[in-house]
């Protein structure tokens, strides 16, 4: 097994994970958010559909590139050379993930859960469901539609959403 921090074209901090086994090499959680397979993914260019969306790694002799095909877009999720990484860069990255105030986790509302008929998307007040092959997409008008998008769409109650600051959603800071 391989883990991979930060491709060159994706956040710092997110690890590619390479399974080695008789079979073949796998990229295994190779998303990023709302671009996630649940499976994983041969670095040899087979393509994999979950649930709408065709994945696939393609190599060009030096770097791999994930790509993600739906109905409605082709998405170049990463392009990585996947070579191994030390764990103090998981550490060093980490901490600045969590805690340094221009971090992209200290700024918006990500959000991101699999349901047994699709998934759910959340960026800052921008929902997207699949549900059965279908998109739908709306806008949270306040944090009490928030609160109630986790209780519907997900299973459970959180009070704190409706005081919930986010940064770059000028209206909930």
């Amino acid at each position: 097994m391989t883990l991979v921090l930060a491709p060159d074209k994706a956040p710092r901090g997110h690890v590619i994970v390479v399974i080695d086994l008789p079979v073949g090499s796998f990229v295994a959680d190779p998303g990023l958010g709302g671009l996630g397979c649940r499976a994983p993914i041969p670095l040899d260019g087979t393509p994999v559909a979950d649930r709408g969306e065709i994945n696939r790694i393609v190599f060009d002799g030096q770097r791999r590139l994930l790509k993600v095909a739906s109905e409605e877009r082709t998405v170049d999720a990463w392009v990585s050379g996947l070579d191994a990484d030390n764990w103090v860069d998981f550490e060093v990255a980490n901490h600045w993930f969590s805690t340094h105030p221009a971090s992209p986790m200290r700024q918006r509302l990500m959000l991101r859960a699999i349901t047994p008929e699709g998934r759910v998307t959340v960026m800052n007040r921008d929902v997207t469901m699949r549900s059965n092959g279908q998109v739908s997409t709306r806008r949270l008008e306040n944090r009490n539609e928030l609160r109630s998008l986790l209780r519907k769409a997900l299973g459970f109650d959180l009070p704190e959403a409706e005081t919930l600051r986010v940064p770059t959603v000028p209206e909930w800071q």
